[in-house]
């Protein structure tokens, strides 16, 4: 119910696509999805030898997350 009422009332602003390495699922998102005008995207990894790591600070910054980022945080890896 909440993703359908961001999406329907255009409140969406911020997605970030998480994978492991930040080399190709997460950085293919972001450029598909960056043509989009209703949201800002970034993408992020959850390794330490990642290209652009996770940081709390793109937490901070998404109202979304990808999937891997809840396997992360559900793991209690956490981020650096």
């Amino acid at each position: 119910m909440r993703w359908w009422r961001i999406w329907r009332g255009n409140l969406l602003k911020n997605v970030l696509f998480v994978c492991s390495q930040n080399r190709l699922r997460s950085p293919t998102a972001e450029q598909v999805f960056s043509k989009r005008r209703d949201i800002e995207v970034a993408s992020a990894g959850t390794n330490h030898d990642a290209d652009n790591a996770l940081t709390h600070e793109l937490v901070a910054w998404a109202d979304i997350v990808g999937p891997e980022l809840v396997r992360l945080l559900a793991s209690g890896r956490g981020c650096r």
